[in-house]
């Protein structure tokens, strides 16, 4: 669980908290540029994604799951972030609430599934996944109806 959250939380902070401020700053007339980058941290993400499945391959087969989920989790943790970011720059304060539900809901989720015999770590890091990339197409979602 530690080396997962460390590797979301680096690629995170070092490439799209770096790298937004930039792109989206208070002068910004579009989101157009954010849907770029988002686009080049997909697959920037897909790529980590991937010599991590394969590394747990070459190294331990049964660490697959776990690597898998742990890249689908970064790529849906880039896309939150990104789209957090452009949402709190071009859509109306209060837009925030539309992801209020998302973690209540996914945690009682997950805290139900804890109960069952085949609770896995896989479980919950794909719960943090969901979180994340709910709370993205959420945001998504609403950049594309209010036309930003």
């Amino acid at each position: 669980m530690t080396v997962a959250t460390k590797i979301v939380g680096s690629v995170v902070a070092t490439f799209v908290n770096a790298v937004m401020p930039r792109i989206v700053h208070r002068d910004s007339d579009s989101v157009r540029p954010a849907m770029r980058f988002l686009a080049f941290a997909y697959v920037g993400a897909a790529c980590i994604g991937l010599a991590l499945v394969v590394g747990a391959a070459a190294i331990e087969p049964e660490f697959l799951q776990l690597a898998a989920t742990t890249g689908l989790w970064l790529a849906a943790s880039v896309g939150n972030s990104v789209a957090q970011r452009a949402a709190y720059r071009f859509l109306p304060a209060n837009a925030s609430r539309i992801t209020i539900v998302v973690v209540p809901v996914i945690a009682v989720l997950a805290i139900a599934s804890s109960f069952s015999a085949s609770f896995q770590l896989e479980t919950l890091l794909s719960a943090y996944a969901a979180i994340d990339g709910i709370s993205a197409m959420l945001f998504l979602v609403a950049m594309s109806r209010w036309r930003v």
